[in-house]
């Protein structure tokens, strides 16, 4: 599940389910949701069997929305975009045929991604996916990764890296990310954080 928060205040509470993307504004105090919404239907062939973990974010008056889909333990798992008209409103495929992220050369499997703003302002990404070499190896096989996400264009952009070294711009700078098993982010030969 994920929680968005909009301009005006309103939180909504996104989550995957058997048959698509749901919405929920949630109360003042985030303890009750009210309304369930189906604001993205499982329905492009990639998506199958799983839809899941949804993540939101605004850029003027659009709503971007990403999504993880397939079995998670494959090469299969990737990410899906949409955009919509708002947190609770209907959404539109922008990933109809293919996933937006999938698998390619240094990475298998992209999926999880979750959305946030740095302490430069920058919007980030992080995410899990497989070493494509150890597909399946739950014990060493998936990893962490960051990256820095442009929503400037018409299609949003990420830029990740191999290995332990990620997010393209650290690497310019002269440093690199890393994250633990607990979700820790370290910075690595002054990478900024």
């Amino acid at each position: 599940p994920h929680v968005f928060t909009d301009s005006d205040g309103q939180s909504y509470l996104l989550w995957g389910g058997e048959n698509g993307i749901h919405s929920s504004a949630l109360s003042g105090d985030g303890l009750r949701a009210t309304g369930d919404k189906t604001i993205l239907p499982r329905n492009a062939a990639w998506e199958f069997p799983n839809i899941e973990n949804p993540t939101m974010v605004r850029v003027g008056r659009t709503y971007h929305l990403f999504y993880s889909a397939n079995d998670w333990q494959t090469a299969s798992y990737a990410t899906g975009w949409a955009t919509c008209t708002s947190p609770d409103g209907s959404c539109t495929r922008q990933s109809r045929q293919a996933p937006w992220l999938a698998s390619f050369d240094t990475l298998a499997g992209p999926g999880g991604l979750d959305l946030f703003v740095d302490g430069l302002n920058q919007l980030r990404a992080v995410l899990h996916a497989w070493d494509p070499a150890k597909v399946g190896d739950l014990f060493w096989g998936r990893r962490a990764y960051l990256g820095h996400v442009d929503l400037s264009d018409s299609s949003p952009r990420i830029t990740i890296a191999n290995g332990t070294q990620v997010a393209a711009a650290g690497r310019a700078q002269g440093g690199w990310w890393t994250t633990s098993a607990t979700g820790i982010v370290r910075s690595h030969s002054g990478a900024p954080m």
